[in-house]
């Protein structure tokens, strides 16, 4: 049953319908399902489609404060991901820090593609090319990575950077 309603949340979120999430959340609790980071991801995912990553903030909070459920690498990414749609540029660094020190051997390439992505909205260079090097040491580097560094490069209008990455590829 718990499989079925984390499959639906996901479904209603992936679609932007963060509202009918809400209420399947509220279905859930009081079908007496147990909650977790899937759920945490499904509605920070849906705040994001629906245009609303502001949201994030109160499912962050209720997830951790309300539910007690500690985020995944995945969480992480999403809240990131969101965070920087919001232009809150150290929330985007605190998360990323603590993504790091909790989940840095479950991070895969495109968890790091989103945070190049994500930086790339803030227009933090800087913030990309070490998340860059480090894939580099990683050896994770993917045609997906040079596309977020390109494209985080035209978002923060760096022709300088097509330089940069390039000299580092």
């Amino acid at each position: 049953m718990t499989v079925n309603y984390n499959q639906r949340l996901m479904k209603v979120c992936k679609k932007g319908h963060l509202n009918k999430g809400f209420a399947l959340l509220d279905e859930m609790m009081q079908n007496k399902i147990e909650l977790s980071h899937y759920n945490f991801s499904a509605l920070i995912h849906g705040a994001i489609k629906s245009n609303q990553p502001q949201r994030y903030k109160s499912i962050w909070n209720d997830f951790i404060n309300k539910y007690e459920i500690k985020p995944n690498y995945i969480t992480y990414s999403l809240a990131i991901s969101a965070a920087s749609r919001c232009n809150e540029i150290e929330t985007v660094k605190q998360f990323r820090k603590e993504l790091e020190i909790n989940y840095e051997l479950q991070m895969d390439n495109k968890t790091y593609n989103e945070l190049i992505n994500s930086f790339a909205r803030i227009h933090h260079i800087e913030d990309m090319l070490d998340i860059y090097n480090k894939m580099k040491l990683l050896e994770i580097v993917d045609c997906c990575t040079i596309s977020c560094l390109l494209s985080g490069c035209v978002k923060s209008m760096f022709t300088f950077c097509f330089f940069v990455i390039f000299c580092y590829a």
